[in-house]
């Protein structure tokens, strides 16, 4: 759908066409906004001049699908009155950014590096790399620790998501 976005800016160049889709959320949500809204507005030169921000897809389909919408209304120029519409209630605002606030333009953007230079790079996260060599269970912990009680403090518990969430003990 994003395809569209982009073809309509391209047609709309020099015109007063006003222009608006409905599209999944997702396009105004998370890094989306850094990447397609972003090209949108400073290198297309869009304005979103009013926007229904997001609302389930209602049809009368068997097994209706859950999915959630926006509408997004556009044009090449800067309209004085921009609307934002949710909850069936219209709110006149001064700007609407490609997350649908009325906020100036900013966006998240996927990074690679910490934003502070004291953080160390993440490289791998919670990942076991080591096919099991230097993963030790209760027993194997504590027949090593009788050998070698100085060990101790460079043992640490390993946990998944599963063991967090619910507060299991690794075994």
């Amino acid at each position: 759908v994003t395809c569209w976005y982009m073809k309509a800016a391209t047609y709309m160049q020099g015109s007063k066409i006003q222009v608006a889709f409905v599209s999944t959320n997702s396009i105004c949500q998370g890094i989306h906004v850094g990447t397609f809204w972003k090209q949108l507005i400073e290198e297309k030169g869009v304005h979103i001049n009013f926007a229904y921000r997001s609302f389930k897809w209602n049809n009368e389909a068997k097994g209706n699908a859950a999915v959630y919408c926006v509408i997004v209304g556009f044009a090449m120029y800067d309209k004085k009155e921009k609307f934002i519409f949710e909850n069936n209630l219209k709110n006149t605002v001064s700007q609407i950014n490609g997350y649908l606030l009325n906020d100036k333009n900013h966006y998240l953007e996927s990074r690679s590096t910490p934003i502070s230079k004291e953080i160390p790079n993440i490289t791998i996260g919670n990942q076991l790399l080591d096919w099991d060599f230097y993963s030790f269970n209760r027993e194997e912990k504590e027949e090593f620790l009788l050998q070698e009680p100085e060990a101790r403090p460079y043992f640490h518990r390993f946990i998944g998501s599963k063991e967090l969430i619910n507060n299991i003990e690794p075994e």
